[in-house]
């Protein structure tokens, strides 16, 4: 079931990716201070559920990030003369 866990993974990525934009959008709005905090308090939390729900599901499947490194190319320590 690791593919579903990294789907998951995949998904919270892309949520996060998505509300960091938003953010930024917020942050640039023409809105008064008092309703962008409001909106950027909203969104940070949000943001830092997310953080925490990528870091548990990391804690709980560790094989994940080895997974990620299969992908690197096989590098091979340079001889000294």
């Amino acid at each position: 079931m690791p593919s579903s866990s990294s789907d998951n993974s995949s998904s919270l990525e892309k949520q996060k990716t998505k509300l960091e934009a938003q953010l930024e959008k917020v942050q640039s709005s023409k809105d008064d201070e008092k309703t962008k905090e409001t909106k950027t308090k909203q969104l940070e939390q949000q943001i830092k559920q997310i953080e925490g729900r990528l870091h548990s599901k990391a804690l709980k499947d560790p094989v994940q990030p080895l997974l990620r490194r299969r992908h690197l190319p096989n590098l091979q320590p340079m001889e000294r003369a």
